[in-house]
C-alpha cells in the first residue's frame, strides 16, 4: 500500500479526483469493477486497521515481534547445496 501496489484502484491511487474523472462511463461493467475495488479495499483497509489496533494494543512487544518477522524475511535461504537433508 505504501508503494501503491495493491492492484487495487481505491488504495493506489495518490490523487483522489482521479476516480471521480468524467471519462468514467455508467456502465454495468464499470460499476461491477467499482463495486469490486471497493469491496477489496474495504477488506483490506479492515485487516490493515485491526493490525494496528493489535500493534497498538501492546506497541513494545508487538511491534518487536513484526521486526523480528522482518528481519526473518530477510534471511536468505541456504542453496540446495548446503542444506541439510529432511529426516523422513
Amino acid at each position: 500500500m505504501l508503494s501503491q501496489n495493491t492492484g487495487n484502484i481505491f488504495l493506489d491511487c495518490h490523487d483522489p479526483e482521479y476516480i471521480c474523472e468524467s471519462d468514467r462511463s455508467w456502465s454495468v461493467a464499470n460499476i461491477n469493477f467499482w463495486t469490486q475495488h471497493w469491496q477489496e479495499a474495504d477488506a483490506m483497509l479492515t485487516k490493515i486497521n485491526n493490525f494496528l489496533m493489535w500493534l497498538e494494543d501492546d506497541p513494545i512487544t508487538n511491534f518487536t515481534q513484526v521486526v523480528n518477522l522482518w528481519k526473518l524475511s530477510l534471511v536468505k535461504p541456504l542453496p540446495k547445496s548446503l542444506a541439510l537433508p529432511l529426516a523422513r
